[in-house]
């Protein structure tokens, strides 16, 4: 079966621990941000020109990037969590001043999630494609070489010298 994605797959794990790292702090500030402003009072915060239901799309985009960048599971059990934590989020707007529950933003949180989730996805694959630049020389990416579009030496597999063709 064909995948759909034109780049190779990578390994949840290839990212850096300490990349992986930088980018759980981030995504767990950012959650608790996208918490404080979501139970914030509605008078205290200035209005959007965007819309409620974008915001939500974008917040929670940025939510499901930083969640399945820094995941070494998959993006499954992030895309859930940030389901189960945009309804909590609703259901407690119950308690907030000016503030009420809507299923349509607890819609527009999964719906964000979910495309951020498919952004970290095709950012993996698409860094795998990229020339490692930390070494000495630089070296292409392991899952280029074993493509077959860039010889171990560097050149093409044209360029390569034969095993057939023995000079004498």
């Amino acid at each position: 079966m064909a995948s759909f994605f034109p780049f190779p797959k990578t390994s949840w794990h290839a990212l850096p621990a300490r990349s992986r790292r930088v980018l759980r702090v981030a995504f767990y500030g950012a959650s608790a941000l996208v918490a404080a402003l979501s139970l914030a009072p509605s008078a205290t915060l200035s209005p959007v020109s965007i819309g409620d239901k974008m915001e939500h799309v974008i917040a929670y985009a940025v939510l499901g990037l930083l969640g399945a960048a820094s995941s070494v599971r998959g993006v499954t059990g992030t895309i859930l969590g940030l389901a189960a934590f945009g309804v909590a989020i609703e259901l407690l707007q119950t308690f907030s001043p000016g503030r009420s529950p809507d299923w349509h933003d607890a819609v527009a949180d999964v719906i964000g999630a979910g495309l951020g989730c498919g952004a970290a996805i095709v950012l993996r694959r698409m860094t795998s494609l990229l020339i490692d630049k930390t070494a000495a020389n630089a070296q292409p990416c392991r899952a280029r070489v074993a493509g077959g579009d860039v010889h171990p030496t560097g050149g093409s597999p044209a360029a390569a010298p034969s095993s057939s063709h023995k000079r004498t």
